[in-house]
């Protein structure tokens, strides 16, 4: 019950954005408390036992026994409601209306100092203009006062004694007011620039996530760092960051039940920063629905969306156990430590696909290598085992050929040995040997050596890399005339057999008797193949079950 009386009296409900304005609330909430307790003790300990003991109160007395609750209400709604600025000179202005009735009654050490109250408590909840303002009323009375107490020649007998009681106590009252108003308004400088120092260091540490969430860290360390910097620098006594994820559904992304779908109601705070795109601040006082995810201890929270490319990607859900309310400064540098994880998640997120892209890529390229290694190798084997079928077909390992200078072509039987290494290594050699030198150049088609080139020009000649270029340009095109000749003969080939086996097709079935037909494949087999001898057998009961009768006889078969 207190702790709810107390909430309701000295809490600031309304979220001021200038630091002064919410120092000068909190002290104006403070004076109406002190007033009020005042004005309770005036009533039970004077106002009432004088009306029991059957003695009238003063017209004045009970006027301001009723207008100062009055006061307090309305002073308070005013400072809950963001009107400070009212709040603060309607203080003033009761104060100066209280006091200025007594100061034109006449001037006295007591009345003068009365002045003084006004004056004080305009200097520190006002500016200067209404100080001023202040000032130059309490003067305008001062003058009015005494220009009163001038026309005024009737002789008093004035005793001291008889007042010093009642001076002594409006003095120390005026004296205890003034200080009470300095102790409580007179601080709020010290306090701001307190605060602002702690403001300084917020951003301080925050700006060094930045730069430190520059370097393109992964998502869970973004999410770590950022929940580790809000509780333990900025002292927040919880923070959490809920992520979107592709169906718009809010996932733990730090704390208890990381990777759980948490579900909030829509007027909650955290439905509401997505909606409205902004932070949304929640203290005891909002709806239940809206701070049901306040934990216990907790007086105010504050949800602030991830926002990335105008798209939300998640909840920075922070929550404090003061019972400060979270400043529009406290907003803005929230806000902005937001836009930095967001961003660092973007980036984080945006790096792991690309990592994720580049290492299907890797794989992709290294089956492709190895894909295509395995076709050269084959492509190789192919036209290696092709060309020595070829060979064999000539009925020979290896041709050789020597082109003397007279452009006369004679059969080469032995292989120099300055050749068998070009053959070994694919690469272009020049040896010198004796007066000669020789330029061995391997002929290669598709990876695969075919065989090599020779050529012998006097040791005197310099060889130039343009005759060494054109030498391998002259391998190459020889190699590609080896296959197409070797392939054109290989076409012929085939083509003749295809003829071969068509006219025998033909012969074949223009016999209508079978002896004659297994006479005529027996010789055409024998020419076709050059055979000496050829027999065909056929299976006796196979030639009954598929043909019945005319069986030929067994000489015919």
């Amino acid at each position: 019950m207190m702790t709810r009386i107390r909430e309701r009296l000295f809490r600031i409900r309304h979220n001021y954005t200038n630091p002064l304005d919410y120092q000068r609330a909190r002290g104006l909430l403070l004076t109406n408390s002190i007033i009020m307790v005042a004005w309770a003790v005036w009533l039970f300990g004077s106002a009432i036992p004088s009306l029991l003991a059957g003695s009238a109160l003063e017209s004045e007395i009970v006027v301001t026994l009723v207008i100062l609750p009055v006061f307090v209400y309305v002073n308070n709604r005013l400072i809950q409601r963001g009107r400070v600025n009212i709040a603060a000179g309607l203080l003033v202005a009761f104060l100066g209306i209280s006091i200025v009735p007594a100061v034109l009654d006449g001037i006295s050490r007591a009345t003068v100092m009365l002045l003084i109250l006004p004056v004080v408590s305009a200097a520190v909840l006002l500016n200067r203009r209404g100080t001023l303002f202040v000032a130059a009323i309490a003067l305008l009375t001062l003058i009015i006062s005494a220009a009163t107490q001038s026309q005024i020649t009737i002789v008093e007998r004035y005793i001291p004694a008889e007042t010093v009681t009642q001076d002594f106590v409006l003095v120390l009252l005026i004296l205890g007011l003034s200080l009470a108003f300095l102790f409580i308004f007179g601080g709020s400088s010290e306090q701001i620039v307190r605060q602002a120092l702690v403001d300084v260091d917020d951003a301080q540490a925050v700006a060094s996530l930045g730069s430190w969430l520059g370097t393109n860290p992964s998502e869970n360390t973004v999410l770590t760092q950022t929940v580790d910097l809000i509780r333990s620098q900025l002292g927040y006594a919880y923070a959490g960051i809920y992520l979107l994820d592709s169906a718009d559904r809010l996932v733990r992304a730090t704390g208890t039940g990381t990777g759980s779908v948490a579900r909030f109601g829509s007027a909650s705070a955290i439905q509401q920063a997505i909606r409205l795109r902004k932070p949304v601040i929640v203290t005891l006082q909002s709806e239940p629905e809206e701070r049901a995810h306040l934990l216990p201890s907790i007086h105010s929270g504050i949800a602030i969306p991830l926002i990335h490319a105008e798209r939300v990607i998640g909840v920075l859900d922070i929550q404090s156990a003061t019972q400060t309310p979270f400043s529009s400064t406290d907003t803005r540098l929230l806000s902005l430590l937001a836009d930095q994880a967001a961003l660092a998640l973007h980036q984080s997120r945006a790096l792991a696909d690309l990592q994720t892209h580049l290492q299907t890529q890797r794989a992709t390229a290294e089956r492709l290598e190895e894909q295509l290694l395995t076709y050269r190798q084959r492509g190789q084997q192919a036209i290696e085992n092709a060309w020595i079928r070829y060979l064999q077909g000539r009925g020979k390992a290896a041709l050789g050929f020597d082109i003397d200078p007279d452009n006369i072509i004679t059969a080469a039987s032995d292989l120099p040995q300055t050749m068998r290494a070009t053959l070994h290594s694919g690469e272009l050699k020049v040896e010198t040997v004796g007066d000669e030198q020789i330029i061995n150049v391997p002929i290669v088609f598709r990876d695969q050596i075919l065989g090599a080139m020779s050529f012998t020009i006097p040791a005197g000649q310099e060889i130039s890399q343009r005759q060494l270029e054109m030498a391998q340009v002259v391998s190459n095109r020889l190699a590609l005339a080896l296959e197409n000749t070797r392939l054109f003969e290989q076409s012929q080939a085939q083509a003749l057999r295809e003829r071969k086996a068509t006219e025998v097709g033909n012969l074949l079935l223009g016999s209508t008797d079978v002896a004659t037909v297994l006479n005529v494949a027996a010789a055409s087999f024998n020419e076709a193949l050059g055979a000496v001898q050829t027999r065909i057998y056929v299976e006796r009961d196979a030639w009954v079950e598929s043909m019945g009768s005319g069986l030929p006889s067994e000489e015919a078969l």
